[in-house]
């Protein structure tokens, strides 16, 4: 009985590879909306959809990379590069920043964000990829490049991060400010309800 249902799930996981290589194929769409489509038609969750798709996708990349390795192994690898692949679609199709990019693609598959961006750095760096920092807001300092494409994809993170802790200190100043003006129509209210009272 368990080999039966081993080889049920076995089944499962290659029609929906396949049908899934079919959308992407057949009408250009992305994997994460192939995701979508497949979890409306059957009623199953994305996240099982994708886990059905990449864990069929780990087993076909493993037996064909066993008599040669491309640059990177194993079932780890794998799902990595596609993953790789998929931002760079959403990217090059949908005009997506890096971040939506990842998104998408944690919404569509049930992985972290942190997840999906783990995977698609370590590929970016295995490949060479040059990875694009922010624009630095104030004059670029000597050396800062370098060190900026050395960082790879955490310079991106650490901009990311400062960009949004500045963000965040704004908002903060705006609702002091806010609520200072707020004490003091409070401060006029009370006089005003006092100096009722009185007359009352």
């Amino acid at each position: 009985m368990a080999k039966e249902s081993s080889e049920g799930r076995v089944s499962v996981g290659a029609q929906i590879f396949a049908e899934v290589n079919e959308l992407v194929a057949g009408e250009g769409v992305t994997r994460s909306e192939a995701f979508r489509r497949l979890s409306l038609a059957s009623g199953r969750r994305p996240g099982t959809i994708s886990e059905h798709y990449y864990r069929t996708a780990r087993k076909d990349a493993s037996a064909r990379m066993t008599s040669r390795r491309r640059g990177v192994s194993g079932p780890h690898g794998s799902v990595g590069v596609m993953i790789f692949d998929e931002v760079n679609d959403l990217v090059a199709r949908e005009g997506l920043k890096t971040l939506k990019a990842f998104e998408r693609i944690s919404a569509a598959s049930g992985r972290e964000v942190g997840t999906v961006s783990a995977n698609y750095y370590r590929i970016a760096r295995q490949r060479g990829v040059a990875l694009e920092a922010r624009r630095p807001r104030g004059p670029v300092r000597p050396g800062g490049p370098g060190r900026r494409a050395a960082g790879g994809g955490v310079g991106v993170a650490v901009a990311a991060l400062t960009s949004a802790l500045t963000e965040l200190q704004g908002v903060v100043r705006r609702q002091d400010a806010e609520l200072s003006r707020l004490r003091v129509e409070n401060a006029r209210f009370d006089e005003i309800r006092r100096l009722v009272k009185q007359v009352a």
